[in-house]
This record gives C-alpha cells, sequence and structure tokens, in this order.
C-alpha cells in the first residue's frame, strides 16, 4: 500500500511538473510572438518616419532648385 501511495505522490507530482512547465513554456512563446510583433510594428514605424523625411528633404530640394531658377531668370 505505502508503495502504491508513493508511486500515485510521484505520479501527481510528475503531471503538476508537466502542467506548469508547459504553461511556462507556452507562456514564453507568446511572450516571443508578442515582442517580434512589437519589433515589426517599430521597424514599419520607423520606415514610415524614414520616408515621411526623405519626401521633405525633396521637398526642400526643389525648393532651392527654383530658387537657383529664380537667380538665373534675373
Amino acid at each position: 500500500d505505502l508503495k502504491d501511495k508513493s508511486s500515485l505522490r510521484d505520479s501527481s507530482s510528475n503531471l503538476r511538473g508537466g502542467l506548469k512547465n508547459g504553461l511556462r513554456g507556452s507562456f514564453s512563446g507568446n511572450n516571443d510572438s508578442f515582442k517580434n510583433r512589437n519589433n515589426s510594428l517599430r521597424g514599419s514605424l520607423r520606415g514610415s518616419n524614414n520616408g515621411l523625411r526623405s519626401s521633405i528633404s525633396g521637398f526642400r530640394d526643389r525648393s532651392s532648385f527654383k530658387d537657383n531658377d529664380n537667380s538665373l531668370k534675373s
């Protein structure tokens, strides 16, 4: 009887450990995917920001070109 009880206890503790580890693993997996999503969002934001900056600088270049044109005319 005592042997059976100890084996039962072992199996239950194993079950508990397995559940804990499984949950922990799935949670860490979700965490990683969330981190990756965050990084991709940040990257896309940075990309759009750079695009805006380059377009603004492009407009600036155009205005300087206009200035050159006016100086040529005068």
